[in-house]
């Protein structure tokens, strides 16, 4: 028996649009009486959801943020909320939607002869500050494998088509399915964050799911969020949790064995990890991403698999860059001594994190010595299949949290 409800779940850390998004989503929706809110709400002291609270169609997980332990630790508790609710929607805390929303995907749904059926893609790209939207509406594509996942960006689609798009990748921001999905593909908690989209891709196929970009757009999403908190900011121990996520990544990709028992977080057995590689045109263990997948050409129906192949390594070859990246003295010198961590990070083209190394006190002594016997320099080595953009500096103070980033332009090779 159906009752047409939507377990809508919307993991938020400090997010001022957390409130305007749940507001356009019940606005914005045909049947709002058929919406529950499970929220995720990850606060400081001085915010409230007070007008939420009382409301029996909300369900809501309140931590304040110094308690959370990432997006995917918190997803993975808002999935266990799920009651029985005929649909899944998973959002971020900062969109928009189109009018009827609710109708038009339970409609696109309900067109696909398997339940087990996915809607996802990247939002449409909106601003709150400046109240723009964007009409181009979009689909997944992977740009490079980067540590152990892969960096996806959008890719547009045409506006005249008639029906859903078949998919390679999920978005964590946009997820459409039947509420089953909750027990069928459960978040695996021990993510940090880099590899949450590549886990829900591969685990989601192999449990027999079929992934689907809409063919009209149905919500906008804010992606330049620079000056907005994010969890990294706050907690000086991610990169700890990010370690971590990089083995069960690479475990669950089969690319190195770590010897770790993912249990219920490891792939299905409905689909082989080779199948999902033919059907996505990718290749895990020796990272290469096919043209097919590259150019966001749709995938082919899962049941002809068998005339494809995994593409090979020789497709698209990593380039290794060395680098020694070398910052001023006075960055120490300057700032009271109560500096816990200088960061060293390396972006790509699309703004992706290449490399990362907290310089700490402990660890590194030769850093924090005072006047001209610091050390301030350090040789960086990347695999990539294009040239870094960005060498930033970024101290992390006891007294003052993170201070201002230092973009370094005087890179030797």
């Amino acid at each position: 028996m159906t009752n047409n409800k939507i377990f809508i779940s919307i993991a938020s850390y400090r997010d001022k649009q957390l409130i305007p998004t749940i507001e356009d989503c019940i606005k914005k929706a045909k049947n709002p009486e058929n919406l529950v809110f499970a929220i995720g709400w990850q606060h400081e002291d001085d915010e409230n959801l007070d007008d939420y609270m009382d409301r029996s169609n909300f369900r809501i997980l309140s931590y304040h943020s110094s308690q959370s332990k990432g997006v995917n630790w918190m997803r993975y508790k808002l999935q266990k909320l799920w009651d029985g609710e005929d649909y899944y929607f998973q959002l971020d805390s900062h969109h928009r939607f189109i009018k009827n929303w609710d109708v038009e995907l339970i409609d696109m749904y309900k067109k696909f002869k398997y339940k087990k059926s996915i809607i996802t893609t990247y939002g449409t790209v909106f601003n709150p500050e400046e109240n723009t939207f964007s009409d181009d509406f979009q689909k997944i594509a992977p740009k490079n494998f980067f540590g152990q996942g892969i960096f996806y960006i959008p890719h547009y689609l045409p506006k005249d088509l008639k029906r859903p798009v078949r998919a390679r990748f999920i978005s964590g921001h946009f997820i459409f399915t039947h509420g089953q999905f909750c027990e069928d593909v459960q978040y695996d908690p021990y993510l940090y964050f880099h590899g949450e989209e590549t886990n829900l891709s591969v685990r989601s196929f192999t449990k027999g799911y079929n992934i689907y970009h809409p063919h009209k757009n149905i919500q906008w999403h804010e992606y330049i969020r620079n000056d907005k908190t994010k969890h990294w900011d706050e907690h000086t121990s991610w990169s700890d949790h990010e370690k971590k996520t990089v083995k069960r990544i690479e475990q669950l990709l089969r690319q190195v064995d770590h010897g770790i028992d993912l249990g219920e977080f490891d792939l299905g057995d409905e689909r082989t990890l080779e199948e999902y590689e033919k059907y996505a045109n990718v290749n895990f263990k020796d990272k290469v991403i096919g043209p097919d997948a590259e150019k966001a050409i749709e995938p082919p129906e899962p049941r002809e698999l068998d005339d494809l192949i995994v593409p090979e390594l020789i497709d698209i070859p990593l380039k290794t860059f060395k680098y020694v990246v070398k910052w001023p003295r006075s960055i120490i010198n300057n700032i009271e001594d109560d500096i816990l961590s200088i960061s060293v990070i390396v972006d790509g083209i699309m703004n992706e994190t290449l490399f990362r190394k907290d310089i700490t006190p402990e660890d590194d002594p030769e850093y924090f010595t005072s006047g001209s016997d610091a050390k301030n320099d350090i040789i960086v080595e990347i695999e990539a299949r294009e040239e870094p953009t960005k060498f930033i500096i970024w101290p992390y103070s006891e007294s003052k949290g993170w201070i201002d980033k230092l973009e370094i332009a005087n890179i030797t090779t």
